[in-house]
């Protein structure tokens, strides 16, 4: 019936909301992680030091982001100061990812 296709489309939304919330927060941990020097900015050098890690790679990838190419995935995520804020980081994530 009608009512449960509404139903059924309001769960999927909560759903949906709920997995990018969780994605957020494993891209929030991973950059907390690579912020060495805690300043709350990923500098290039950073984010490359990360990304040559295996172990991140392998956590980038199931995440659906490819970090094989780490200079243009700094490059795309980087408002053009030169470092990647949090916010930079997480949102730019979320769109490479479609999400």
């Amino acid at each position: 019936t009608l009512a449960a296709c509404a139903n059924d489309a309001e769960f999927m939304v909560e759903q949906k909301m709920h997995e990018r919330k969780q994605y957020a927060n494993k891209l929030r941990e991973f950059f907390i992680e690579a912020d060495v020097s805690g300043d709350g900015q990923l500098t290039l050098a950073e984010f490359e030091g990360i990304l040559s890690n295996r172990l991140v790679k392998t956590f980038m990838a199931s995440l659906e982001i490819d970090a094989q190419e780490s200079r243009n995935l700094f490059c795309m995520l980087d408002d053009g100061d030169g470092v990647i804020s949090s916010e930079e980081f997480i949102n730019g994530a979320l769109r490479l990812k479609g999400a």
